[in-house]
Protein backbone atom coordinates (compact mmCIF):
# COMPACT_ATOMS: atom_id res chain seq x y z
CA UNK A 1 0.00 0.00 0.00
CA UNK A 2 1.24 3.20 -1.00
CA UNK A 3 0.23 6.47 -0.31
CA UNK A 4 1.42 10.24 -1.36
CA UNK A 5 0.31 13.89 -0.54
CA UNK A 6 1.73 17.52 -1.14
CA UNK A 7 1.75 20.12 1.10
CA UNK A 8 1.67 23.37 1.29
CA UNK A 9 2.30 26.53 4.64
CA UNK A 10 2.35 29.79 4.83
CA UNK A 11 4.15 31.44 8.19
CA UNK A 12 3.25 34.78 8.50
CA UNK A 13 5.02 36.87 10.97
CA UNK A 14 4.78 40.71 12.02
CA UNK A 15 7.50 43.52 10.82
CA UNK A 16 9.70 45.99 12.84
CA UNK A 17 11.55 48.67 12.30
CA UNK A 18 15.49 48.14 12.54
CA UNK A 19 16.27 49.92 15.80
CA UNK A 20 14.02 47.29 17.81
CA UNK A 21 13.88 44.30 16.74
CA UNK A 22 12.93 42.30 19.36
CA UNK A 23 9.36 43.88 18.24
CA UNK A 24 8.98 41.67 15.06
CA UNK A 25 7.82 38.36 14.82
CA UNK A 26 10.09 36.66 12.11
CA UNK A 27 8.75 34.50 9.67
CA UNK A 28 11.84 33.16 8.35
CA UNK A 29 12.83 31.26 11.83
CA UNK A 30 9.77 30.15 12.24
CA UNK A 31 9.41 28.36 9.11
CA UNK A 32 13.05 27.02 9.42
CA UNK A 33 11.79 25.07 13.26
CA UNK A 34 9.05 23.88 11.01
CA UNK A 35 10.89 22.19 8.29
CA UNK A 36 13.53 20.77 11.42
CA UNK A 37 10.47 19.61 12.74
CA UNK A 38 9.62 17.73 9.43
CA UNK A 39 12.92 16.14 9.39
CA UNK A 40 12.21 13.35 12.59
CA UNK A 41 9.42 12.48 11.08
CA UNK A 42 10.80 9.65 9.24
CA UNK A 43 13.42 8.92 11.18
CA UNK A 44 11.53 8.76 14.48
CA UNK A 45 7.77 8.21 14.24
CA UNK A 46 7.97 5.67 11.25
CA UNK A 47 9.05 1.92 11.63
CA UNK A 48 12.56 1.04 9.78
CA UNK A 49 10.54 -1.24 7.84
CA UNK A 50 8.07 1.11 6.08
CA UNK A 51 9.83 3.70 3.30
CA UNK A 52 8.50 7.30 4.15
CA UNK A 53 10.02 10.54 2.35
CA UNK A 54 9.40 13.54 3.85
CA UNK A 55 10.45 16.86 1.26
CA UNK A 56 10.12 20.52 1.67
CA UNK A 57 11.07 21.16 -2.08
CA UNK A 58 11.22 25.01 -1.44
CA UNK A 59 11.07 27.85 1.04
CA UNK A 60 10.44 31.16 -0.35
CA UNK A 61 10.62 33.95 2.06
CA UNK A 62 9.12 36.50 -0.23
CA UNK A 63 10.45 39.75 -1.55
CA UNK A 64 13.45 41.72 -0.25
CA UNK A 65 13.55 44.89 0.94
CA UNK A 66 15.79 47.24 1.14
CA UNK A 67 14.96 49.63 3.46
CA UNK A 68 15.52 49.07 7.57
CA UNK A 69 11.50 49.58 7.93
CA UNK A 70 9.81 46.37 6.76
CA UNK A 71 6.32 45.48 6.10
CA UNK A 72 3.97 44.77 8.55
CA UNK A 73 2.69 41.57 7.34
CA UNK A 74 5.85 38.79 6.25
CA UNK A 75 5.35 35.68 4.77
CA UNK A 76 7.47 32.50 4.45
CA UNK A 77 6.16 30.00 2.14
CA UNK A 78 6.68 25.94 1.94
CA UNK A 79 5.82 23.46 -0.16
CA UNK A 80 6.61 19.89 -0.51
CA UNK A 81 5.42 16.31 -0.71
CA UNK A 82 4.86 13.25 1.59
CA UNK A 83 5.00 9.67 0.45
CA UNK A 84 4.62 6.47 2.76
CA UNK A 85 4.90 2.92 1.46
CA UNK A 86 3.82 -0.70 3.40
Amino acid sequence: MAAADRFWARVQGRGGHGAMPHLAVDPVVAAAAVVAALQPLVSRETSPTSAAVVTVAEFNTGEPTVCNLCSWLLTSGLCGAVALWK
